[in-house]
């Protein structure tokens, strides 16, 4: 069995020359390539659907040193695990699901590397979130908005969640080999970009291993860099921040792993650029994000606090950049039952908002919305419902009458419909926060 790779070679026979036999027969460079990235991955490994996409972006290693070359389908790079597997350099351990109805689809024979051979390693199987989480611009969904049940659809199973890890002696022969021959960066160029790939790739993803490989990428590699491969570090920063945004969802993610995740990005970040850089913001934000996901209010609101201010330091302040960052804080009191304090800053950002991008801009109507359901919360219900109708009315050419997003205010305000003319104290508060994309 595969998961126990040190079993299938002999004990006679050193790792670096099974190593050194297997890749002098490995023509396309596929196995080299494999084995880099997940060297750089240490003992956390990588889920195969994560290998099944070094293939598909043409990011595995081939003859001629690094860059991008041929791509390798599902099948073929399943192939060469088994291969690796058999020759002990790697071990291939087998998703477990607690559900029980997770299939058997994830039980299957752990090293023969033949399991998933078609769309269910692409690493596209829940294309769910925004293309591009640092578009300031796009506000299609919160994080919330996925209850647990649609979670257990869109968390896959199967063996496309098998964990690929390569031998520790294995790794630190690979490592050691790239340092010496000064391609250090370029390897972990490579896995960069996998793994940013990995992190933005949708809603059907280990984003807890997938954070656990990013950290374990960032420390083997940041004691070998020096002051030429600052654009690397900065990448590596922002595949963390990536691996952030992806973990803050994710049901799976304890509070404590998330916290720590993106508490030590956020200090990393201040120590590669310094305090208050723009190259920290979007990691800040993050974490922020991450406050909020577990309720604790007052960080969130204070880490929103002092990026608006870092923010409008350098930038003008009806920077749209600017405006989102007020958005998210206002966002923040909302969420954290600070009603009045949420009226206030929404009646000022509507009002700016509608004189910099338009009354007409889906944005605008969505802090008109916001707006909207804050004055419902402080009891004026009129002034609530007035804002929410032309909210509605305004969204509704733009997303389609039949949105999820039109479906819910339109709910609110029948929801209300009765109340016009008394208070709506008691009404029951949100029962989780809600993020702003």
């Amino acid at each position: 069995m595969a998961g126990d790779g040190d079993d299938e070679r002999p004990d006679d026979v050193p790792a670096a020359e099974t190593l050194d036999e297997l890749l002098a027969s490995d023509d396309s460079g596929l196995c080299a390539g494999l084995l880099d990235v997940l060297a750089l991955l240490a003992d956390v490994g990588a889920a195969r659907w994560v290998l099944h996409r070094a293939g598909d972006l043409a990011l595995a290693a081939a003859p001629g040193g690094y860059g991008v070359h041929e791509a390798f389908a599902a099948e073929v790079i399943d192939a060469a695990l088994a291969e690796l597997a058999e020759a002990g350099l790697v071990t291939i351990d087998g998703a477990v699901f607690d559900d029980a109805h997770a299939g058997d689809e994830g039980a299957g024979d752990e090293g023969t590397g033949d399991e998933g051979t078609g769309d269910e390693g692409t690493g596209d199987e829940g294309a769910g979130r925004p293309d591009d989480p640092n578009d300031s611009d796009h506000d299609d969904s919160d994080h919330d908005d996925i209850d647990d049940d649609d979670a257990e659809k869109i968390y896959l199973d199967g063996p496309a969640f098998d964990t690929v890890t390569a031998a520790p002696h294995v790794a630190a022969i690979i490592m050691a080999r790239h340092v010496a021959a000064g391609t250090i960066a370029e390897l972990g160029d490579r896995a960069c970009g996998l793994l940013q790939d990995a992190a933005q790739s949708g809603f059907g993803i280990d984003s807890a291993l997938l954070a656990d490989g990013m950290t374990a990428c960032w420390d083997g590699l940041r004691p070998l860099l020096g002051p030429a491969d600052g654009e690397l570090v900065k990448d590596l920063l922002t595949m963390r921040s990536l691996g952030l945004y992806s973990l803050v969802p994710y049901p799976e993610a304890t509070e404590a792993a998330t916290i720590e995740f993106g508490e030590k990005l956020v200090a990393d970040c201040e120590q590669a650029f310094g305090p208050g850089h723009p190259d920290a913001w979007e990691a800040r934000r993050n974490m922020a994000h991450a406050y909020e996901r577990y309720r604790r209010y007052d960080e969130a609101i204070g880490a929103f606090t002092r990026l608006r201010t870092d923010m409008e330091r350098v930038l003008p302040a009806d920077d749209r950049v600017i405006l989102m960052a007020r958005n998210d804080l206002a966002l923040a009191h909302m969420n954290a039952g600070q009603y009045h304090e949420a009226v206030s800053q929404y009646t000022q950002l509507l009002a700016d908002y509608e004189r910099v991008i338009g009354p007409r801009d889906s944005l605008t109507l969505r802090v008109r919305s916001e707006l909207g359901e804050a004055c419902l919360e402080v009891g004026r219900v009129a002034e609530g419902t007035e804002l929410l109708e032309g909210a509605a009315a305004g969204l509704a050419p733009i997303l389609g009458p039949d949105s999820p997003e039109l479906t819910r205010l339109r709910e609110v305000i029948e929801e209300h419909a009765d109340e016009l003319g008394r208070s709506a104290h008691a009404r029951v508060p949100r029962d989780a926060p809600r993020f702003i994309p």
